[in-house]
């Protein structure tokens, strides 16, 4: 069994410390050289349970399984491993992986005789709590623990505890992109075209530097809660379209969002740099997996036409067109007021949106913030704007919504400006 692994994490690999963490920022290779240290381990112990979390797990697929199946693929162990659904057993010592997630971290009360424990992107989802409920849980003689994750703010529990005060009996090494021999030169090529357009990105993605707000900043990071609901009297699609899917055009925003009295949640971000008809589709997914009463779009500028290629493919959509015709920051003032008074919730962390919100920048004409502008919509929409009902027809919500969905689901969209 050969396996490299670079020099810089040695020392984890032959750790008398019960903490050993490894930050830094992407394509620093951090993840898989933990990766390559548990295989070496689960190869080389015998009997050994190795616990796998992460913040947020709603199914086995959000897991590090798919990670360490795709190590052992790399190093040509497939035949050494028992490899199910639920769980990777190593043939030749006995020793197992298992996955769960830290949302609900009670659960891991009673695990008994783990050996390794192995928090991956321990920075998203994991909090105060979870870390004192897991930590005297990996209670085995000689135990340890293992953390990865990308720096995100000051706050986050990982990185207070750890980087910030500091934890006795502890390996922290931090790792960055030109720290892993295995970059390709489009990667390469990718990093020093982000650090060209916007430093502050590159800092804190390629650097592993925290997000660093912008002075004047409508945002800051503590007005983001991350308190998950799935009771909502109105959920939507929203939609900031881009005009192409080229390196250099901006990303399309679409994300999902759901509102209760006056309060509003963003439930999920599907935003990414893809074509229009792409972009018409996956609002459709969206609206149908997440059973939403409205897609909303942006009529104006490069948002021109979207009603027409949702209608398309799906000519019962229920679409509400937006004329955005204030600037952005004007558009983003009141909702970012809202956030700030507590009544704007995140499911989860959005990593990517929430970056955008703190370091918007209404000067920067290099950046069109996706994000920032579908979840504007879509709090502006739901919590902001009076909206008069058309004539015979009613607001849908999700009591009534497939009733309403089988009599008659065409609805003839109404407009409103912002």
């Amino acid at each position: 069994m050969e396996i490299y692994l670079n020099p810089l994490v040695l020392p984890i690999l032959n750790s008398d410390k019960r903490f050993n963490v490894l930050y830094g920022g992407r394509s620093s290779g951090k993840s898989y050289a933990m990766a390559d240290i548990l295989l070496i381990k689960s190869f080389t112990e015998k009997d050994i349970l190795i616990l796998c979390l992460k913040g947020t797990m709603k199914s086995i697929s959000d897991s590090v399984k798919q990670l360490l199946e795709d190590s052992i693929d790399r190093h040509n162990l497939r035949e050494y491993y028992t490899i199910t659904d639920k769980e990777i057993v190593c043939n030749v010592s006995g020793s197992r992986f298992i996955f769960y997630g830290l949302t609900h971290p009670d659960r891991l009360k009673s695990l008994e005789g783990v050996s390794y424990c192995w928090i991956e992107e321990a920075a998203v989802d994991v909090s105060e709590k979870a870390l004192d409920i897991l930590f005297p849980t990996i209670r085995k003689v000689g135990s340890k623990i293992f953390i990865t994750f990308n720096p995100r703010f000051k706050k986050d529990a990982v990185y207070k505890r750890f980087i910030i005060d500091g934890v006795e009996n502890s390996n922290v090494i931090k790792m960055n992109y030109y720290d892993n021999p295995h970059n390709s030169e489009e990667i390469l090529n990718y990093i020093a075209e982000v650090k060209s357009k916007n430093l502050g990105k590159y800092l804190h993605e390629f650097e592993g530097e925290l997000v660093q707000a912008i002075e004047g900043s409508l945002w800051k990071s503590d007005y983001f809660n991350h308190v998950p609901s799935d009771v909502f009297d109105m959920k939507v699609v929203s939609m900031d379209p881009s005009g192409s899917d080229s390196k250099d055009a901006d990303e399309a925003g679409l994300i999902v969002a759901g509102s209760l009295g006056d309060k509003a949640w963003i439930i999920a971000d599907e935003s990414g740099r893809i074509t229009q008809l792409q972009q018409a589709k996956r609002a459709i997914r969206l609206y149908n997996e997440h059973e939403c009463d409205y897609i909303i779009v942006e009529k104006n500028g490069v948002g021109t036409g979207m009603k027409t290629i949702i209608r398309q493919i799906d000519k019962n959509i229920p679409i509400k067109e937006i004329n955005a015709t204030k600037s952005k920051k004007q558009r983003a003032i009141p909702v970012a007021s809202l956030y700030e008074d507590g009544r704007i919730f995140h499911n989860k962390i959005f990593t990517e949106m929430e970056y955008e919100m703190v370091t918007f920048d209404e000067n920067n004409k290099k950046i069109s913030p996706g994000r920032l502008d579908a979840a504007v919509h879509a709090v502006t929409f739901m919590l902001l704007k009076k909206r008069v009902n058309i004539p015979g027809q009613s607001t849908t919500n999700n009591k009534n919504k497939s009733i309403n969905q089988k009599t008659n689901k065409s609805i003839s969209p109404f407009k409103f400006q912002i």
